[in-house]
């Protein structure tokens, strides 16, 4: 059985209730949606999901925004935001004792949900840590990362 929630305090709660605390996998990665005009858009999402033992598959998907295809600068700053969130969510899961690894469940794809974290937001167009006074810009590692397609 596969489980999507609507917002990270959710999904936590859910983990929190399982007998042992399960390794959470958490990956940033893009759709690539096809319009009716031709042209392609990106959807960029982190997904944090975790098997609990008798209870299923639990997904949370983050989405982090949307570029057309044919806009390299806006795909790459998206890409870029992509890798802070999971950044981000993945330092968070860890402060509160979970082990988190790479990767995408097989199934994830199955919860349709979109959910809602508070641990980010954007600033100028761009993603940053809520609270951080410090631009994406000025504090980005990694660049030039990208997820891969899930579909």
């Amino acid at each position: 059985m596969v489980i999507g929630f609507l917002t990270l305090e959710d999904f936590l709660a859910e983990l929190e209730g399982a007998k042992e605390k399960p390794i959470v996998r958490v990956e940033a990665y893009y759709k690539v949606r096809a319009t009716s005009t031709g042209t392609s858009l990106l959807e960029f999402f982190v997904v944090a999901a975790a098997e609990v033992g008798g209870e299923g598959l639990m997904v949370a998907r983050f989405p982090t925004g949307s570029a057309w295809e044919f806009d390299e600068k806006s795909c790459l700053a998206h890409g870029q935001d992509n890798q802070k969130a999971k950044r981000i969510l993945t330092d968070h899961l860890e402060r509160l004792g979970y082990e988190v690894r790479p990767g995408i469940i097989a199934g994830c794809e199955e919860s349709k949900t979109v959910a809602s974290t508070t641990l980010w937001r954007r600033r100028d167009r761009r993603l940053v840590a809520q609270g951080d006074e410090i631009s994406c810009e000025e504090s980005r590692s990694g660049e030039g990362e990208r997820g891969g397609d899930l579909e």
